[in-house]
């Protein structure tokens, strides 16, 4: 779905019949986004998300406390609360030392 097949017709009948209809958003330009969610919001007045791809860190992009502090920005936007996760790689599994992950590859 990131950047994948969904349409805002899609994602809102998804929506309205009662499951949770998720719009692509990664690599899709802002404007367009835009566009789309604004689509969305005048077919249903019902949940729905908006994916984005976000893939484990790789080199130069180890960096966590400056993306910890990008991500506040967001927790703040939306009344989150701050975390700080830890992530350690080891052998292509993922770690965090503050809440466990059930996703396939990860695990605290």
């Amino acid at each position: 779905m990131a950047g994948g097949w969904t349409t805002p017709e899609l994602v809102s009948a998804v929506s309205h019949a009662g499951g949770f209809g998720c719009l692509a958003g990664a690599g899709v330009p802002p404007e367009r986004l835009r566009e789309e969610i604004r689509a969305v919001k005048e077919r249903t007045d019902r949940p729905f998300g908006v994916n984005f791809l976000l893939a484990p860190p790789g080199p130069g992009s180890r960096d966590v406390p400056t993306v910890q502090r990008f991500l506040d920005g967001f927790r703040d936007r939306f009344g989150l609360p701050p975390e700080s996760p830890t992530w350690e790689c080891s052998h292509r599994r993922w770690r965090s030392s503050s809440r466990s992950s059930s996703r396939s590859g990860c695990r605290s």
